[in-house]
């Protein structure tokens, strides 16, 4: 619709009507392409959905703007490029500033183009770039997947700088380590476009109760269990069993379902304790004692591989002990006791979520006051 009595909300004043030359970037041309383009790649279903819609009434796209600063259209005077016309230029420009082989990347048959965008720049994402990449006719490689999600809110509101309503990640990873926002972000983020919230007490929650009480206390209970054990083994159908899940988290992140294959990988986590209190191998003695610990040192070992993506700082003290680093290594690691010097994670503790809630109301008081 159209704005009625249309004024700046700031200095009253009302738009003045211009007529001004601007240069359009040719979009129609290329509307059969674009459809095939959504057709093949590897795209949320919600999302090409979107753009189809979009794409029956395409119109040719303005790549202009009458500003002051901005990248200057050449020999136009108080003319500037579009931003998302001339930022994605920058994915290609910035390659070629990194590497003589930038062609590799982005014009052999084998490279994979992939894009992580937010749901508000969709438009610029799956249809103006890939027809920029279309009309100059060398053979650039189009994306392969634009993974798409939706925005982030902090206790349910809108980030906003004016109002005061943000944490800084310098403020917040002073109080926490890094893998704790990296398991949390993960964790509240669906393979949607629906948009996820930041919520303090439910941060604390599941560091606390998910991460630490699963996975750590999995990681101090197998190095208690295997530091005397001299020979430890790993059974057949317990390992089959713990590949079928590792084989499903491969599928889920090679989909870039990435919040999915966290709840996989602690999965297999649960899975370890759970046999483990089955089992109870400190009831046992000698082979079938070495036997159930060896098998719960191997899911432990998958589980931190399956959770190294996500929190890599943890998971990677545990992996160099054994020298691996990809899920492939597990089928030949040689099983030894785990060792852990300290406690792999420290608890997160009321006052240092009361001291986030205090850093936001005082910027927000200083906002509006």
């Amino acid at each position: 619709g159209e704005l009625i009595e249309p004024y700046c909300t700031i200095n009253k004043k009302k738009p003045e009507l211009k007529e001004v030359e601007h240069y359009f970037f040719k979009l129609t041309a290329f509307k059969e392409e674009l459809s095939e383009f959504l057709r093949r790649g590897r795209f949320q279903k919600e999302v090409v959905h979107y753009v189809e819609r979009w794409l029956d009434e395409l119109k040719d796209w303005d790549i202009v703007r009458n500003l002051s600063w901005g990248v200057k259209v050449p020999g136009e005077e108080g003319l500037v490029f579009y931003v998302w016309f001339d930022a994605p230029i920058g994915y290609i420009s910035s390659t070629i500033a990194l590497t003589k082989e930038w062609e590799k990347w982005w014009k052999d048959k084998h490279s994979k183009i992939v894009h992580f965008i937010g749901k508000d720049i969709i438009y610029h994402h799956y249809l103006f770039w890939p027809a920029m990449l279309m009309g100059v006719k060398e053979n650039y490689n189009l994306p392969y997947a634009i993974p798409t999600r939706g925005h982030l809110l902090l206790e349910g509101k809108k980030f906003s700088k004016s109002r005061g309503w943000y944490i800084t990640l310098e403020e917040f990873l002073s109080l926490f380590p890094a893998d704790y926002l990296r398991y949390y972000m993960t964790a509240i983020t669906p393979y949607s476009l629906a948009d996820a919230n930041f919520s303090f007490e439910e941060f604390k929650e599941k560091i606390n109760n998910e991460l630490i009480s699963n996975y750590g206390n999995l990681l101090q209970r197998i190095a208690k269990l295997s530091a005397n054990e001299k020979a430890l083994y790993k059974e057949e159908p317990y390992k089959e069993k713990i590949n079928g899940l590792v084989k499903l988290y491969k599928e889920k992140m090679e989909n870039f379902e990435f919040k999915r294959g966290l709840e996989i990988a602690m999965e297999v986590v649960k899975e370890s304790n759970k046999y483990l209190n089955e089992k109870e191998p400190w009831k046992k003695q000698g082979e079938e004692k070495a036997r159930i610990i060896g098998n719960v040192l191997f899911s432990s070992l998958a589980g931190s591989l399956l959770l190294y993506p996500f929190i890599p700082f943890s998971t990677s003290k545990i992996l160099k002990q054994y020298g691996i680093r990809k899920i492939e290594d597990l089928e030949k690691v040689k099983l030894k006791p785990i060792e852990i010097k300290e406690r792999p994670f420290k608890k997160i503790e009321e006052k240092e979520i009361n001291r986030l809630k205090e850093i936001l109301e005082k910027r927000v008081k200083k906002a509006t006051h």
